[in-house]
């Protein structure tokens, strides 16, 4: 999604200025995004919420599509389906967070049609003083980083508590197969045979209900295969 990024600073970006992206094309290949912990209640009544092996970390992703470079929740207009949640991770392009000599620091990607010297939200005033309009964005990006790092940390407990498997399902839509692995899940049946005490822990730590979410969340599988096929229908009447 990212194509080149690029640190801000003041000396190269003080007349960086940022438009309203018209649509998402930057996001119709994103079958599937990272999630933090702070978005599962939305974003378990749109997608399904999975985990992925990123080092040691196990991390939340949503699903957003069954095929490679396919994101079903985007239309032809390239706009998201009102009704359904849009991951932040989506929301915050062109910004993103990369770590300079152990600091995070602020970087968009130049290749956005966003970013440009003429029109839109500046990032720094005549003084070279951050606007109002990028401190905004630096507090939405500090809050999901805080979310990614909680995430992890939810991700640790579950593993430690061995209840991940392997998710790996088959979906047949119309004539078309397709595969769906290197995925994890929590399994619920060793969620439910837990003993009471570490289901009280996961209570007071505030994750038992981040796994319901989880859980509830695996049903949109089957919305997943709707989309997939209603694209289908839409491609072979074009």
């Amino acid at each position: 999604m990212y194509q080149k990024v690029t640190v801000i600073n003041k000396t190269e970006h003080a007349n960086l200025k940022f438009m309203q992206l018209k649509d998402l094309d930057h996001a119709v290949k994103a079958a599937n995004v990272p999630l933090t912990i702070g978005e599962f209640y939305a974003a378990c009544k749109s997608q399904p919420i999975l985990f992925v092996k990123s080092g040691e970390n196990m991390l939340p992703t949503a699903l957003l599509g069954i095929k490679n470079e396919e994101n079903l929740f985007i239309n032809a207009e390239k706009n998201w389906m009102p009704t359904e949640y849009c991951p932040f991770f989506i929301k915050r392009y062109p910004f993103i967070f990369v770590n300079v000599q152990d600091r995070l620091t602020l970087a968009y990607d130049t290749d956005s049609l966003s970013a440009n010297m003429e029109t839109g939200e500046a990032i720094f005033d005549e003084n070279g003083e951050q606007t109002d309009f990028i401190k905004k964005i630096l507090d939405l990006m500090n809050k999901y980083q805080a979310d990614s790092e909680a995430s992890a940390a939810f991700g640790r407990e579950i593993v430690e508590l061995d209840l991940f498997e392997p998710f790996e399902i088959t979906m047949n839509v119309g004539p078309n197969k397709y595969q769906i692995n290197d995925f994890h899940i929590i399994s619920e049946k060793k969620f439910n045979e837990m003993p009471m005490e570490k289901k009280t822990m996961l209570i007071e730590k505030g994750f038992y209900s981040l796994v319901l979410a989880h859980l509830l969340s695996l049903s949109n599988m089957d919305k997943l295969a709707v989309l997939e096929s209603m694209r289908l229908a839409g491609a072979k009447n074009a």
